[in-house]
């Protein structure tokens, strides 16, 4: 018994170090992700911005031809919804 409380004695701090540096490895990567997943999340944001921008451009140049498409969809939505 005393033989098992020794060797539990010596490598209880191999244990702890090998632990500590599992939980350093674990958090230097979730800051990597979180790096990487704020980056990715600006780029859509900017694109999005972008498309918005773009799509705001064409209804400025096409109102005309906007305005009959959104009045088709309405149509065609207003009618799907009367059948139910």
């Amino acid at each position: 018994m005393d033989r098992l409380s020794e060797q539990g004695k010596k490598t209880a701090p191999e244990v702890q170090e090998l632990g500590a540096s599992g939980k350093n490895g674990a958090q230097e990567k979730l800051g990597r992700m979180q790096a990487s997943a704020s980056e990715h999340f600006e780029e859509g944001r900017e694109r999005v911005e972008e498309m918005g921008h773009s799509i705001e451009q064409s209804i400025r140049a096409n109102p005309i031809k906007f305005l009959l498409i959104a009045a088709g969809v309405g149509l065609v939505f207003g009618r799907f919804c009367m059948r139910r």
